[in-house]
């Protein structure tokens, strides 16, 4: 009898936990809650993007999404308003005023179109040695997740009657069909390379390929009489000290000096089978294939030579002759 009373308990206690689970409201894992990170990467906003648990509004539109790396503000209001009007199970925390959800987007700067006013440019006649300058400065430039730089177009391409400055529009993908215009001026110069110091340079050093780097430079700025081949510049050197950053003039450089003033060397004269040498005295300092005053002691005149080497000058054959006293 006491086994039997046990085994109609158990069945009554089963019957009774059934009923209550049956009455007992959806568990927390049915409920809707916000998403635990709110950014979309699309230009609209799904009922999903907001709330999850969302069953079949999960992918309706909601509302349009901010521009891309931007955010909106959604109030407690708002929230309770859509989990009403879509059915979902959601209770608003007290604490919660308002929440922010952000678009997605990848960063651009104006420096990343040049390339865009290059081409445009070439296709307007300049060449494809150019350099670009872009007035001004924007900030926060984003264009949508899945576009890059190379999605950006030109509305619009002025040149000025001179070619060197320019307004353009640019066209700036957002996810829809209306693009945001961004309008940008700037200046276009051609360059060449030049060869600039890369460090101060002083009298008496001997330059070298290490000391130099290939810079562009507008080419309209170039003096006449700028060195633009290293072999104008190496194994010269300063006639004073020279910064580095800046084009190198001819008058800027000089050979190593391999004489020095007041120094004594052979002066030699070749015309045909003639041949003449006397000695002189340097007037002034000169390196190797540079062209120096030189006094013949005896006589008390100068005249121009050639160095060849740290003893030796030569007179060139169109030079008066003035080897000796006469």
């Amino acid at each position: 009898m006491l086994c039997f009373s046990k085994s109609i308990q158990s069945s009554a206690l089963a019957l009774l936990t059934g009923l209550v689970l049956a009455a007992t409201p959806l568990s927390s894992a049915d409920a809707s809650d916000l998403q635990k990170s709110l950014k979309v990467t699309d230009a609209v906003i799904k009922l999903s993007d907001i709330f999850t648990d969302t069953g079949k509004h999960g992918e309706t539109v909601i509302m349009e999404a901010p521009a891309p790396g931007n955010k909106m503000q959604l109030s407690s209001y708002e929230l309770v308003r859509l989990a009403a009007k879509y059915d979902l199970e959601w209770d608003r925390p007290a604490y919660l005023k308002r929440v922010y959800l952000h678009r997605e987007g990848t960063p651009f700067t104006l420096e990343d179109v040049k390339v865009l006013i290059a081409e445009q440019a070439q296709e307007n006649g300049l060449p494809s040695n150019i350099a670009i300058k872009i007035f001004g400065r924007k900030n926060g430039l984003f264009l949508p997740s899945d576009y890059s730089v190379q999605d950006i177009e030109l509305g619009s391409f002025d040149l000025n009657s001179r070619q060197d400055r320019f307004t353009a529009k640019l066209l700036i993908p957002t996810g829809t069909n209306e693009p945001t215009e961004i309008r940008i001026t700037g200046t276009i110069d051609e360059v060449r390379l030049v060869p600039m110091f890369n460090r101060v340079i002083t009298p008496g050093e001997v330059i070298t390929k290490a000391d130099i780097s290939w810079v562009e430079y507008p080419a309209k700025r170039i003096n006449r009489n700028a060195l633009l081949s290293g072999s104008q510049i190496l194994g010269y050197t300063v006639r004073r000290a020279l910064s580095p950053g800046k084009p190198l003039l001819q008058n800027d450089l000089r050979k190593p000096v391999a004489v020095k003033k007041g120094s004594i060397l052979q002066m030699t004269y070749k015309a045909g089978n003639l041949t003449l040498s006397v000695q002189g005295r340097a007037l002034e300092d000169g390196g190797i294939g540079e062209t120096i005053r030189i006094m013949n002691p005896v006589s008390k005149k100068t005249i121009f030579a050639e160095i060849i080497n740290s003893g030796q000058a030569r007179i060139a054959v169109t030079a008066p002759i003035v080897l000796a006293a006469r």
